[in-house]
């Protein structure tokens, strides 16, 4: 019985199988040979009246032929029948399992193949799907910092740039002359005389600087 451990070439398939069918084939004559001889040319060898088919034992016929002929029929019912369906019966089952073995090799090298490459496109699909997440993902958290960094924009604007006047600008004079004209609101009329002359001085001063520095600025 050939032992089936891998899938067969077609030519050594088909190499077996017709070893196995011609085996079978011989057998199944070898029955029908047997059995023509003890079942049916018996009764034409014993009971026949012709010299060169006749046995000596009982030619002519009579009880004696019968005896043959059922000698013969015993031996076909009880053992080579037996013995010859059983021969070619194995041959067949061999065959068959044959064909069954490396069918099933087949269908389970199909199935492995079905199996790797369903395998195959679920790890594509679960690399792409990876892939996308890790994507919008990436987006997701690049919106969601430029948004926060927006939000945060809105409730705490930055502090305007601290800009230091220099007190020679105008503006830093003009100060000063505020300052001065609100002590001339608040000082005594008298300390105001006493001292109007040395502020009408400190304004012309001022004023004279301003003059001077916006001059500057324009010409430079």
């Amino acid at each position: 019985m050939p032992i089936v451990t891998e899938i067969p070439t077609q030519e050594q398939y088909q190499k077996i199988v017709t070893d196995l069918d011609k085996r079978y084939q011989e057998a199944k004559k070898q029955y029908a040979k047997r059995h023509d001889e003890l079942m049916t040319h018996a009764r034409i060898r014993y009971l026949t009246t012709e010299t060169k088919y006749g046995n000596p034992m009982c030619k002519g016929g009579g009880d004696k032929c019968w005896e043959f002929i059922h000698r013969d029929a015993k031996q076909w019912n009880e053992v080579e029948n037996k013995q010859l369906s059983a021969a070619y019966d194995a041959i067949e089952k061999e065959l068959i399992k044959y064909q069954e073995d490396v069918a099933r090799l087949q269908t389970e090298k199909k199935q492995a193949d079905l199996n790797a490459e369903l395998a195959r496109q679920q790890k594509i699909i679960e690399d792409n799907i990876r892939e996308t997440f890790r994507i919008e993902t990436e987006k997701m958290q690049a919106a969601s910092k430029a948004l926060t960094k927006e939000r945060q924009a809105k409730i705490i604007p930055p502090p305007p740039p601290v800009i230091q006047t220099p007190k020679n600008e105008p503006l830093a004079i003009l100060s000063d002359m505020d300052r001065l004209e609100n002590y001339v609101n608040t000082t005594p009329q008298t300390t105001i005389q006493e001292s109007k002359i040395n502020y009408s001085a400190v304004a012309i001063i001022g004023a004279i600087g301003i003059v001077s520095i916006l001059l500057v600025r324009r010409f430079a």
